[in-house]
């Protein structure tokens, strides 16, 4: 194959730089934003796709319906449209290989193998709850960062909603006579031309399992004729059977999420990769057990939202912009500040297995039980070289309509967490202003007319995403929140709504 025409040629602002992947739509180029330097996953349709008019008033309707989810473990959308004749798709680019890759070393092991499912049934069920079916969930379009989750564990992202369909849209996709949708992992009533709804991403999730499970697809045939057939008429296949060593229970996991009428499968995905957990036997890290005892009988009510440990009843706080600390003239770090340090310094994980451990629990007590149950194990690393790491942390999924993607909570005992956000400031050369209308801020904020801890809000241009930090200065604690696509007025209004005190 010669090489590509388009490789050192500029889009608009894009400049492409090399290929990513080619499949039938068209050409996933890596390219640089040139106005604001960041790297992007360009995406080009193939011209008989862009000169389908139908496919196209789709293709852009959908992108966007799609880059207005906000959701950790799908791939954010920046930009779609057309340039020059050329239909495009910007998002963000991740380092790492894709689920279909994976698989080629074999089956994942039940717990790497539930922790990426989980994460993906996650993201379809947020596009769904917006009103989006994908239509062709597979493992080339699940996309593994290496180490990039909580505790240096695999981040899933879902991509690629070029093929989505928005529920009730009268505008048919398919061609005469054909489909969309990759024939391993699509539906038997997206394969009969019928009426598609979750469910039918929550069949192509059940057999995405079972690659991971056993190795193969659910139908491994000879031609497509035959996957067709086995899709509408063939028994869910028994992944006990090609694999001896699992459980027996997940045969039947497999047999609803496989089920050809919709009404027989599951409510949702993450039912799906419940009762998928439960079958292989691998304990839930990512929900918090109950505690019983005084400490949880004394907690108060509490919106859903972030809610962190304090020594104050909430009366309302504002943000401040003087009197106190002042930011440093220091250098600003090199490259990202998603963690706002020039040098990483890895710390020993917990010594404990099983989370929470006691000084993680006393960081999750004052949280919402709905939030409480999205909370990982956090980074233990030290956020700079000076300075101590945390003796707790913690990462959680808030809602998704709240303004953040995650929010991160981390103690220092015998530490001013403050110090690090006049850090930041400093770094960044942040002025005290209001964050949500400068997209920058700094400065103190207030519970009642006392001062209650510092706040930092940016948007970091090398990635695109918005960061804020704050402080509980009478806890120790320092907080994180993180918006993917760069809106950090939406996280000011995060911290508003959410970022509120409890009563001892």
């Amino acid at each position: 194959m010669g090489l590509d025409p388009r490789l050192g040629t500029e889009l608009g602002p894009y400049r492409i730089e090399r290929v990513l992947g080619r499949g039938g739509m068209g050409v996933v180029y890596l390219a640089t934003h040139t106005g604001l330097d960041r790297k992007v996953a360009l995406k080009l349709l193939t011209p008989d796709y862009a000169d389908d008019e139908a496919f196209r008033a789709r293709f852009l309707r959908e992108s966007k319906l799609a880059a207005s989810i906000d959701h950790p473990n799908i791939i954010p959308v920046y930009d779609a449209g057309e340039i020059e004749g050329t239909y495009y798709i910007a998002m963000r680019y991740v380092e790492g290989v894709d689920l279909e890759t994976r698989l080629r070393g074999g089956p994942l092991a039940s717990r790497e193998a539930i922790h990426l499912l989980a994460q993906v049934a996650s993201a379809l069920d947020a596009a769904h709850e917006a009103g989006l079916v994908h239509r062709d969930v597979k493992p080339a379009n699940i996309l593994i960062a290496s180490g990039k989750s909580v505790d240096r564990a695999d981040h899933a992202y879902l991509t690629d909603f070029g093929l989505t369909k928005h529920r009730g849209s009268e505008t048919g996709l398919t061609r005469a006579g054909g489909f969309i949708g990759t024939l391993e992992y699509i539906a038997p009533e997206q394969i009969e031309g019928k009426a598609v709804d979750g469910r039918a991403d929550q069949y192509a999730l059940a057999a995405i399992a079972v690659g991971c499970l056993t190795g193969e697809p659910p139908y491994p045939r000879d031609s497509d004729v035959a996957i067709i057939n086995a899709h509408l008429h063939d028994p869910p296949p028994a992944p006990h059977e090609r694999r001896p060593e699992l459980p027996a229970a997940v045969d039947a996991v497999i047999a609803r999420g496989l089920a050809k009428r919709p009404d027989d499968r599951y409510p949702d995905c993450k039912a799906l990769a419940d009762d998928l957990r439960s079958a292989l036997g691998v304990t839930d890290t990512q929900t918090r057990p109950r505690q019983g005892g005084g400490s949880r009988d004394r907690r108060l009510p509490i919106v859903v939202g972030i809610v962190v440990v304090a020594l104050l009843g909430v009366l309302g706080f504002g943000l401040t912009s003087g009197g106190g600390v002042s930011p440093s003239a220091s250098t600003s770090p090199s490259g990202s500040l998603a963690d706002a340090s020039p040098t990483s310094i890895v710390e020993a994980s917990p010594t404990e297995d099983v989370f929470p451990n006691q000084a993680e629990t006393e960081l999750l007590d004052p949280l919402s039980p709905d939030l409480a149950a999205t909370c990982l194990r956090g980074s233990y690393e030290r956020i700079r070289p000076a300075y101590p790491p945390p003796d707790s942390s913690v990462t959680c999924a808030p809602p998704i309509d709240s303004g953040a993607n995650s929010i991160g909570l981390r103690r220092f005992l015998g530490y001013a967490p403050s110090e690090f956000v006049s850090y930041l400031a400093g770094a960044r050369r942040i002025q005290a202003e209001d964050c949500s209308t400068s997209r920058q801020a700094y400065g103190k904020w207030e519970v009642a007319g006392t001062v209650e801890g510092f706040i930092v809000c940016y948007t970091d241009l090398a990635t695109g995403d918005a960061y804020l930090y704050w402080t509980y200065d009478r806890s120790a604690i320092l907080a994180k929140a993180v918006n993917q696509r760069g809106d950090s007025s939406a996280l000011y209004g995060f911290f508003e709504k959410y970022a509120r005190f409890i009563a001892p």
